[in-house]
């Protein structure tokens, strides 16, 4: 995983099914992988991080194509740069200190 997550820019997650803690999506985060997801479970995970810039509403396959689409005009450095802030964000979401807060 980790060698595919390393070569990889973003993570297509258009589940339309409810999560309430999207395993997928953190671990891409995690990773610096960036997350396209379908608005289901996934914005209270992405809330304050650039992964909300990449939701899409569930079914809406326009939407979802464009998110993509995205991804793949940014340059290597600012995806470089967004994989890093997504990282931070979920180890301060998970962080011991606040979660006990």
């Amino acid at each position: 995983m980790v060698k595919l997550h390393s070569r990889a820019y973003a993570l297509l997650f258009p589940s339309i099914w409810e999560s309430p803690l999207p395993y997928v999506v953190l671990e891409s985060m995690l990773m610096g992988t960036i997350p396209i997801a379908a608005r289901t479970g996934v914005p209270e995970v992405v809330v304050g991080s650039p992964a909300e810039d990449y939701l899409f509403m569930p079914g809406d396959v326009y939407e979802f194509m464009d998110k993509i689409g995205a991804v793949l005009t940014q340059s290597k450095d600012y995806l470089l740069d967004v994989g890093v802030k997504l990282r931070e964000h979920v180890l301060k979401l998970f962080n011991t200190e606040y979660v006990e807060k």
